[in-house]
């Protein structure tokens, strides 16, 4: 079963705080928050969890373990370890369902993702 509710971050919670130096307010921002569902979310944003480490996953259980290892490795070098072609079009998304929120609550702020939401 897909899971319709995942909400992920554009850019990920700790390449914003580490890299960029954000601040919780602006890594969680309305502009960097979409919601994917898990199939799409490992298809194209992380292929290799999501075609790579399930292929393995039968020859060696820690397969999952080493791609998020490998992950961990770039983020330190200053690479970004998810497929970056889908980042500016996401953006755009938020940005056209943020406004169209807007319209329709003209009254009230935008909702604040939250962690554990």
């Amino acid at each position: 079963m897909t899971n319709l509710n995942n909400k992920l971050h554009i850019i990920p919670v700790d390449w914003g705080y580490e890299l960029l130096k954000q601040t919780p307010q602006e890594v969680n921002r309305a502009e960097n928050v979409i919601t994917l569902c898990e199939e799409h979310h490992m298809e194209f944003i992380h292929p290799d969890y999501g075609i790579e480490a399930r292929k393995l996953y039968k020859f060696n259980s820690r397969s999952y373990q080493k791609i998020t290892e490998y992950h961990q490795a770039l983020r330190k070098a200053g690479i970004p370890y998810w497929n970056t072609i889908w980042d500016d079009m996401l953006r755009i998304i938020t940005r056209i369902r943020t406004w169209k929120y807007q319209l329709a609550h003209p009254n009230e702020p935008y909702p604040e993702w939250r962690e554990g939401k």
